[in-house]
């Protein structure tokens, strides 16, 4: 991804996907699933990853990027209890400053996302 295609990205997200986006940008690259439930609620990662899929299919129909994009996170799972929760999300370290960046542009920066 380049800086406009995360900019872009970063505006169509839904606000939770974009605390998961921030919360992993701030981990330097993961946030655990736990954490993460622990301050959103225990469904918290129900919808981030829909709407993160969604925009790129979006964005992908509508030429915006190509297809087979590398996505900004990948969930790992399930967790230790071997149920479908999502253990943590990743994202990769060459993306780590283009999305921490796009975050400072769109709403001051990593940590200052509000709950949805």
């Amino acid at each position: 991804m380049d800086p406009d295609r995360c900019d872009h990205f970063v505006e169509r997200i839904h606000p939770l996907a974009r605390s998961l986006l921030c919360a992993a940008v701030a981990g330097g690259g993961t946030v655990q699933g736990d954490a993460f439930r622990a301050e959103w609620g225990e469904t918290a990662l129900a919808g981030p990853g829909k709407s993160m899929n969604a925009v790129i299919t979006s964005g992908v129909k509508k030429g915006w990027w190509p297809n087979g994009i590398t996505r900004p996170l990948t969930p790992t799972g399930p967790d230790r209890r071997g149920w479908s929760k999502t253990a943590a999300y990743h994202m990769l370290q060459k993306l780590l400053p283009l999305f921490r960046d796009a975050l400072d542009r769109y709403d001051g920066g990593v940590g200052t996302a509000s709950k949805p």
